[in-house]
C-alpha cells in the first residue's frame, strides 16, 4: 500500500494561503498493470477559502479515474490498431482485470483530444527556437506531401464522410538509403511527421502543415519540394504557404489521367489501342516534355470527330500543372516524383483504423484516434508517454 507521511503544512492550490489543516489519508483503490492497489493521499481543508484540496503527492501518477498511467497507455496502445469491443476482450486475454467499453472510449477521446489541442495550436517559442537551431545545419531537401481521405463521422443528418487532409513531412536527413541484393537503391523514411485538418478548413489545414515543417526543417532546407496531386486547394497552399517551394505534381496521378483519357477516347475494351497510343505521350512526359505532349494532344483534338471532351479535360489538366511536370530535371536533382509515402500514409494511418467495416466517428473522436495514430506512426509513441501526466490528461476539459 502507498501511503504519504505527513509533512508541513501544504500551500491551498486554489488561494495558495497556508492556513489549512489535515483532514487525515483519503483512500482509493486503482488498477495498475500488476493489479489492484490501495494508494492513500493526505487530504486538507483551507480555512481560508473553504476548499478541499488532495495532497500533490503522486508517485504513480493517477488521475480522476482509477487506472495508473500504464494501463492508460496499454489500453489506447490497443485501440489505435482495433475497435473497442476487441480492445476489451484482448486486454482480457493478458490481464485478470477487465476494463469496460466506456473506460477505452473516455481514455481515447480525453487523451487524444488533449493531444489534438497541442498539436494543432500555434506553434510555441520553445519550439521554435529548437526549430531555428536547424538552419545552422540544413538539410538539403525537405519534402511536403499533402493528400486527403474521408472518414466516416456521425453529422447532422446521420453518417456522413468527412475529408481528412493528411500532411507528411520529412528532409533528407530522413532518408536512409541501402542496396538491395538485386543491385537496386531502396530508400526508407525513417522519421515522418504528419499534419492533418478533419474538415473543409483548408487555411487551418495549411497552418497546421507549416507548423510540422517548421518543427521538422523542412522548412530551413536549402531546397524545399510540395509533391501532391492536383487537388486545386494543394496547389493554392504550396504557392501561399510555401512560394519558394518546387511544386510536382505526382507522377502517377499525371499517367493515371493519361490512362483515363485514353479509355474513353479508345474504350476499355480495346486496351492494345489504348497502350499504343498512350506509351509515345508517357514517354514524352517522363523526359519532362509537357509542352510536346499538349502540341500532340491539341492537334488531335482539333481533327478529332467524336467527342473530343476527352482530350480537352486533360489538356486543361496537363496545361494547369505544366509548371510541375519536369520530370527529367526533378529526376536529375534526385527528387522524389511519386507520392507513394503519401498513399501509402493515407492507408496505414487512416483507412486501416478509421474505416473498418461499420465505423461511425465523432468529430471530436475521429480527431482524437486519427492524432493518436500519428504518434504511433512517427515512432514518437514512448516519448509521448514519458512527457505526459496522465492526471492532466485524463482531467475533463
Amino acid at each position: 500500500m502507498l501511503k504519504q507521511t505527513v509533512g508541513a503544512k501544504k500551500k491551498c492550490p486554489h488561494c495558495e494561503s497556508l492556513n489549512t489543516e489535515s483532514r487525515g489519508l483519503k483512500a482509493k483503490t486503482i488498477l495498475t498493470v500488476l493489479g489492484y492497489a490501495k494508494f492513500r493521499r493526505r487530504s486538507y481543508r483551507c480555512h481560508d477559502c473553504g476548499r478541499i484540496f488532495l495532497s500533490g503527492w503522486n508517485p504513480l501518477d493517477i488521475g480522476r479515474g482509477f487506472i495508473s498511467k500504464g494501463v492508460v497507455r496499454r489500453i489506447a496502445s490497443l485501440a489505435i490498431q482495433m475497435p473497442v469491443r476487441q480492445v476489451v476482450r484482448t486486454y482480457r486475454e493478458f490481464s485478470p482485470f477487465n476494463v469496460s467499453d466506456f473506460q477505452v472510449k473516455r481514455i481515447c477521446n480525453l487523451v487524444g483530444g488533449k493531444l489534438t489541442k497541442e498539436m494543432e495550436a500555434q506553434i510555441t517559442c520553445a519550439e521554435l527556437e529548437t526549430a531555428l537551431e536547424q538552419r545552422k545545419k540544413p538539410a538539403e531537401v525537405g519534402y511536403i506531401m499533402g493528400d486527403g481521405a474521408f472518414v466516416p463521422v456521425i453529422g447532422e443528418k446521420g453518417r456522413e464522410y468527412t475529408e481528412n487532409k493528411l500532411g507528411l513531412i520529412f528532409t533528407e536527413d530522413d532518408l536512409k538509403r541501402t542496396i538491395a541484393k538485386n543491385g537496386d537503391e531502396r530508400v526508407e523514411i525513417e522519421r515522418k511527421r504528419y499534419a492533418m485538418h478533419l474538415g473543409s478548413g483548408v487555411s487551418e489545414f495549411a497552418e497546421n502543415l507549416s507548423k510540422v515543417a517548421i518543427k521538422a526543417g523542412a522548412t530551413f532546407a536549402k531546397k524545399l519540394v510540395f509533391l501532391s496531386d492536383g487537388a486545386e486547394y494543394l496547389k493554392n497552399i504550396c504557392q501561399k504557404t510555401f512560394p519558394s517551394a518546387i511544386r510536382i505534381l505526382d507522377w502517377y496521378h499525371a499517367v493515371e489521367h493519361l490512362h483515363d483519357a485514353a479509355k474513353k477516347i479508345f474504350g476499355e475494351e480495346n486496351p492494345d489501342q489504348c497502350k499504343s497510343w498512350l506509351t509515345p505521350l508517357k514517354t514524352l512526359l517522363w523526359d519532362g516534355k509537357v509542352g510536346e505532349v499538349l502540341h500532340a494532344l491539341k492537334s488531335e483534338a482539333m481533327s478529332y470527330k467524336g467527342d473530343a471532351t476527352p482530350y480537352w479535360e486533360l489538356i486543361r489538366y496537363y496545361s494547369n500543372h505544366s509548371n510541375a511536370m519536369n520530370y527529367a530535371k526533378f529526376r536529375a536533382e534526385g527528387f522524389f516524383i511519386g507520392s507513394g509515402p503519401m498513399e501509402s500514409a493515407n492507408s496505414y494511418l487512416v483507412a486501416n483504423r478509421m474505416k473498418l467495416s461499420g465505423m461511425s466517428w465523432s468529430r471530436h473522436g475521429a480527431k482524437a484516434m486519427l492524432w493518436l495514430r500519428a504518434k504511433f506512426f512517427e515512432q514518437t509513441w514512448d516519448q509521448f508517454w514519458e512527457k505526459i501526466t496522465i492526471s492532466e490528461y485524463l482531467a475533463p476539459t
